[in-house]
């Protein structure tokens, strides 16, 4: 309800010189199936999104549904679920390695600071 709330009456409720730069982007909204399926963060890398503050919404969910996977595996077979979190933990710091490399992240910026302490 919220999302074709603001997709269809939200542009109506404000005005003012400065509404158009804080007022919403419908433009954007044309293709809310994709945040009605919670799917709009993988679409475009996130960055042309219906409404930005969905975005928790969409990681809470899939997220969810993740954790449904690994509880199912757990009633199945422990060893299996034991596997498959080890295996989306070791994963996820893969990632997490791979983008910080790929975008020259700093982890930890001032390191010649702590060593002359």
């Amino acid at each position: 309800m919220t999302m074709l709330i603001y997709y269809q009456i939200f542009m109506h409720l404000g005005g003012g010189p400065r509404w158009q730069i804080n007022g919403p982007d419908v433009a954007l909204c044309s293709n809310m199936w994709r945040s009605l399926l919670f799917f709009d963060n993988f679409a475009d890398n996130g960055e042309a999104q219906c409404m930005g503050w969905g975005w928790y919404l969409q990681v809470d969910f899939q997220i969810f549904l993740v954790c449904l996977l690994l509880l199912f595996s757990y009633s199945y077979k422990k060893v299996l679920s034991f596997a498959f979190a080890g295996a989306l933990l070791v994963g996820g710091w893969t990632f997490d390695i791979v983008i910080t490399q790929i975008h020259q992240q700093k982890i930890f910026t001032d390191l010649d600071a702590f060593a002359t302490i």
